[in-house]
């Protein structure tokens, strides 16, 4: 059973290697010894940054939200030695810094926009979205399990 065990983490750490690989032909940027684990989920990823040795966790999302965003520059951007654990939710329309070293514990929502919600005969899924400002995590941070970070949240450095 070792052994088997073994064979599978072994395929498991190729697999992911292999996809992010993968995506590497059309991210940002991502650094060396990056890897994102799969399932993972994504959009815009033209617009996506990530730094070397950042390790995003499976069932991770990390998307850029709409299409007609006009700066080519990136807008979710992740510094050198970060490490999401999974499940973790990073979605930005204007833009979402975390700086390298940052921990990120497992369910993890982090985003620079909510929902509208103005017209109460309307679904909030088709109001659109509101409250568009930008999300700043600080070099160092740690973000425990469950945390949510609202639109224009500042964390600081090693907080």
């Amino acid at each position: 059973m070792d052994c088997f065990l073994k064979i599978y983490n072994i395929a498991k750490i190729l697999h992911n290697k292999l996809f992010t690989k993968l995506m590497s032909v059309g991210i940002h940027s991502i650094g060396v010894g990056s890897v994102i684990s799969l399932p993972f989920r994504s959009g815009n990823i033209g617009l996506i940054s990530i730094g070397k040795r950042v390790f995003v966790g499976p069932n991770s999302w990390i998307q850029v939200m709409g299409d007609e965003i006009e700066d080519k520059d990136p807008v979710i951007s992740l510094g050198d030695d970060i490490s999401i654990a999974g499940d973790c939710t990073i979605t930005a329309v204007m833009r979402v810094t975390i700086g390298s070293g940052a921990l990120i514990a497992r369910f993890v929502n982090i985003s620079d926009h909510s929902h509208a919600k103005e017209d109460p005969d309307v679904y909030i899924r088709h109001q659109g979205i509101a409250k568009i400002s930008p999300v700043t995590i600080g070099e160092g941070a740690w973000l425990g399990h469950g945390v949510v970070i609202c639109p224009g949240v500042t964390i600081g450095r090693n907080a």
